[in-house]
């Protein structure tokens, strides 16, 4: 009977012993599971949190370039008491011929690394490699009859061509005898005849275009575009 007994005990034993090795596998296995999904949603948070810092990153650093390049015009027009427009095209009536005519420059001498409206350089964030950023201003005072058939006829540059941001009517010249009232965005003030014939002198309207270029730069030198923005924004100045 003790015989038969002790038979029993150890197959129960055997039973026991044979069903806990596959669960133990099945633990382990569920265990390497699950570590392995925890390490590809960290991996993946981890990616997708790298991302947006960049992409938060670029975009305060373009915003930085047009704030700069925004209040050093304003201050500087209020300064001279008139506006500045592109060294190539000091008169309304001057053609234009390439986006180079409406480049609205920094003062002559001024150091690259003190440049505000026109520059190419070494962008000061650096996160993830090297970056250059790329930064003009355009004139864009600028009515069509004033762009020659030459620009007119170029695609790559009239792809880049800020439109004009104008006063009501068409173009005139500066000094008196000019009618200053409205503005850009506003067409119901004034007289419906002088809305016709009206607008801003000319060196008291300056409307603008800030174009932030910023580039990768890979090990050879070689830049690949990260994103362009463009703000206009224009000016008004009183006659005191």
């Amino acid at each position: 009977m003790k015989a038969v007994y002790k038979r029993l005990q150890n197959r129960c034993f055997a039973g026991r012993e044979g069903f806990a090795l596959p669960m133990a596998l099945v633990v382990i296995i569920i265990g390497l599971v699950l570590s392995g999904l925890i390490f590809d949603i960290g991996h993946s948070f981890f990616s997708t949190a790298l991302k947006q810092e960049s992409l938060y990153m670029d975009h305060v650093a373009v915003r930085d370039y047009i704030e700069a390049a925004k209040g050093w015009l304003v201050k500087y027009n209020i300064d001279n008491g008139r506006v500045e427009h592109a060294l190539l095209r000091p008169r309304p009536d001057m053609p234009i011929g390439s986006l180079n005519d409406l480049m609205v420059d920094d003062p002559f001498g001024t150091l690259l690394e003190k440049r505000h409206l026109s520059f190419d350089r070494e962008a000061l964030y650096h996160r993830g490699g090297a970056k250059r950023v790329t930064v003009n201003v355009f004139d864009v005072h600028y009515f069509k009859e004033n762009l020659t058939p030459g620009l007119l006829n170029d695609t790559a540059q009239m792809r880049m061509l800020p439109p004009p941001i104008n006063t009501v009517a068409s173009p005139s010249g500066s000094g008196s005898g000019l009618v200053d009232i409205g503005d850009a965005t506003d067409s119901t003030r004034g007289r419906a005849d002088e809305k016709e014939s009206g607008s801003y002198p000319w060196d008291k309207y300056g409307a603008y275009v800030v174009r932030v270029q910023l580039y990768d730069v890979d090990k050879n030198g070689n830049r690949v575009l990260k994103r362009v923005v463009d703000e206009a924004f224009y000016q008004v100045l009183g006659d005191d």
